[in-house]
């Protein structure tokens, strides 16, 4: 497959990342599927594999994003940026890969996702709200293990 220089960058970058985990590479593994593409200048990929948290990375030459379940903008960064947020992209995929992941979603509109260590102890809180909502029961929680396991 042929991409544009932007995406050929990030695809390099993030395909570095996950070869720690012992992952093939983006567009050769089997657990990244191609959701949407257009010749050279989008992809989009979503990360699918039974009870493992289902996750989203948008290529393109304008942006690069990870959309986890509902969460939409987990990371959206503009492509100039890039390479300057290279250890937060770097820290989350290590995060995705290592550790517990629990989604509680309030509605439609909030969602919650909680990534925990091996210690039990939580690593990072992330909270996606679509627009103001004053929601407060919980109407779906789902815990996900590491998808690797080290």
């Amino acid at each position: 497959m042929i991409f544009c220089e932007e995406i050929n960058t990030q695809l390099l970058i993030i395909n570095s990342f996950i070869r720690k985990f012992n992952e093939a590479t983006i567009i050769n593994n089997e657990n990244y599927i191609i959701d949407d593409m257009s010749w050279e200048r989008w992809l989009k990929v979503n990360y699918v594999k039974n009870n493992r948290i289902p996750f989203s990375i948008v290529f393109s030459p304008y942006e690069f994003k990870i959309e986890i379940d509902q969460a939409y903008e987990i990371i959206d960064i503009d492509f100039s940026d890039f390479i300057k947020n290279k250890k937060e992209i770097q820290k989350i995929l290590d995060d995705l890969y290592s550790c517990f992941i629990i989604i509680k979603k309030y509605g439609n509109f909030i969602t919650v996702i909680k990534f925990i260590d091996n210690n039990n102890q939580s690593v990072r809180k992330i909270k996606f709200f679509k627009f103001p909502s004053k929601l407060r029961f919980v109407l779906l929680e789902t815990k996900y293990p590491p998808i690797r396991h080290f």
